[in-house]
């Protein structure tokens, strides 16, 4: 793979910086999801709590961090 990029000789920092280079792409597929998936397991959790009755604490804990942000 190395000698694609023009390394006649590569070293292993070489191979591994051709690696991680070529992986970035996947690497930002694969984050959408990931956020995606944390993003579902908030939303559940805010579900979950305003079930438990905890709305108003919630509001005003949420609304203080938008502020504060």
């Amino acid at each position: 793979m190395a000698n694609d990029f023009g390394f006649t000789d590569p070293s292993v920092y070489v191979k591994l910086m051709l690696f991680f280079l070529m992986l970035e792409p996947v690497n930002e597929i694969l984050s959408i999801g990931r956020v995606a998936f944390v993003r579902s397991i908030e939303f559940a959790a805010d579900k979950y709590s305003v079930n438990l009755g905890y709305a108003k604490y919630l509001k005003s804990g949420l609304v203080a961090i938008h502020v504060n942000n």
